[in-house]
């Protein structure tokens, strides 16, 4: 590229970017920066409610709340021209120079550049669920689990290899595949020059997948970010310390991702502003790397499933029993309370917890933390109790009481609920993160606490094992924090 279209290019995308800021940011508006010589980071005056984006090799997509996709940036093979039949989709991706979507009803629509029949979605593909488009081929999964490729195949990119399992994500870079497989792990297979396709040994509970060109990226529960693959532009070179991620993105050169809070960090390449995030910028929910520019939707994300509040209420992943466009699980009239001991002494839990959490345990000196979420009415209770910080598998004792009793020394950990105290359920820790109830038993906590009418304040907290014993007692056990919870009628 010429140095002149270079300056033109970095002009182009910062104005574009500066422009699009200049207005008010709401949820579900598209931002967009980096190169814009074709227009690609000009985002559609009045667009807005969007759920999701995805970039391509100088165009852009981006898809509605109510299922529209709208297209802009490069159309020299009609990449951007989108099919006027196509009706409401689910899914989206942006290929080097086509677009594809999955439509409501399980089925696919392809245009643009069709030189190796990237276009042409296999016969009898009917439920898909989620596409992923790369230089000239594209990944579908279907609803079992199953993988359907197509397009060049040159250097297997589009042979699915046997055996995988159930798969719940694919990403496709510009020569390889990569594929979330339901249990946490990651398969990759085509062109491998640069590693892009061997994966790091160990690496599981991931949750998220990204394929730039010739690097892949991978996002764990703990939403820490694992990278690999040609890493001469520092694509692969994960900002140290970086916030827990919900949501990334691979460009060609570069990789993006949405930090807790809202924020997007970039790293790589930048020669045309694509990490050079703009400021001030609202808080992000999802976004996508293109060749040389990156995209975001605003969120707000909440619960940090990499979609805009909107979207899961709309597509019933999260209720909305109050109408406040917030889903239950996000809010929630539980006030943490009973920090650690407090008292600087050695027993029974040393006074280094911080605020938010129990007593320290044997394997977090910050203790386990409990957490509310979702709404305390008699009327329609879906408040689930969340605990993290726990040893691992470790058991967990969900308990409610009806009186305070702050600051009580029991075994290594405070008792906080007291009163009448019973008994709501025992779960085992995954990682030392547990809830209550179980996600799809059907129990409620007012059910199982025996809550009248009236509702009324109780106080939760959770009791757990904590083999090892380091502190003034041997007593081997623990306890979170406490939690306050107002019932409403």
């Amino acid at each position: 590229m010429s140095s002149t279209r270079t300056l033109r290019s970095l002009l182009l995308g910062a104005f574009v970017s500066l422009s699009s800021l200049a207005f008010a940011q709401s949820p579900g508006d598209v931002v967009a920066w980096g190169d814009g010589i074709y227009g690609q980071t000009a985002v559609p005056a009045g667009l807005v409610q969007q759920a999701r984006v995805s970039a391509g090799a100088g165009h852009t997509l981006a898809l509605g709340l109510d299922g529209t996709v709208t297209a802009w940036g490069r159309n020299n093979y009609g990449q951007t021209t989108v099919p006027a039949t196509l009706g409401p989709c689910r899914s989206i991706a942006a290929g080097a120079f086509h677009s594809v979507a999955v439509k409501q009803d399980g089925t696919l629509a392809a245009w643009g550049r069709n030189n190796y029949l990237q276009c042409d979605p296999p016969a009898g593909l009917l439920d898909a669920v989620q596409v992923s488009a790369g230089g000239f081929h594209n990944l579908a999964v279907r609803s079992d689990g199953t993988i359907a490729a197509w397009g060049y195949n040159s250097y297997g990119q589009s042979t699915v290899p046997s055996g995988l399992g159930a798969c719940v994500a694919v990403a496709a870079g510009y020569f390889h595949s990569v594929a979330l497989l339901a249990d946490g792990t990651v398969a990759a297979w085509g062109y491998n020059t640069y590693g892009q396709c061997t994966v790091p040994a160990g690496l599981n509970n991931v949750r998220a997948i990204a394929a730039g060109r010739d690097h892949t990226v991978a996002l764990r529960a703990d939403g820490t970010v694992v990278a690999w693959g040609r890493n001469q532009n520092g694509q692969c070179n994960v900002p140290v310390p970086l916030p827990f991620v919900s949501s990334i993105a691979a460009g060609w050169y570069h990789t993006a991702a949405v930090v807790q809070g809202g924020g997007v960090v970039a790293w790589g390449l930048n020669d045309r502003g694509q990490c050079s995030v703009p400021q001030p910028l609202a808080p992000c929910v999802n976004l996508a790397a293109g060749d040389y520019h990156t995209v975001v939707v605003l969120g707000p994300d909440c619960n940090s499933n990499g979609n805009p509040d909107g979207l899961d209420i709309a597509e019933q992943v999260s209720a909305d029993y109050d109408s406040n466009a917030v889903p239950d699980e996000c809010q929630t009239v539980a006030v943490p309370f009973c920090f650690g001991d407090g008292t600087g002494s050695a027993c029974p839990c040393g006074g280094v917890s911080s605020s938010g959490r129990g007593c320290p345990n044997n394997v977090n000196p910050e203790g386990a933390r409990l957490e509310g979420r979702g709404l305390s009415r008699m009327g329609y209770d879906n408040l689930s109790l969340h605990t993290t910080g726990a040893p691992t598998n470790a058991a967990a004792l969900y308990f409610q009481g009806n009186a305070l009793l702050v600051g009580n020394p029991f075994g290594d950990g405070l008792r906080c609920a007291s009163g009448v105290v019973r008994r709501l359920g025992i779960v085992p820790s995954v990682g030392g993160a547990s809830q209550w109830p179980v996600a799809g038993s059907g129990a409620h906590v007012s059910v199982a606490g025996q809550l009248t009418a009236a509702g009324g304040t109780r106080y939760y907290q959770v009791w757990y094992r904590d083999p090892a014993p380091t502190y003034c007692t041997d007593s081997r056990f623990n306890l979170t924090n406490g939690l306050s919870v107002v019932w409403l009628p």
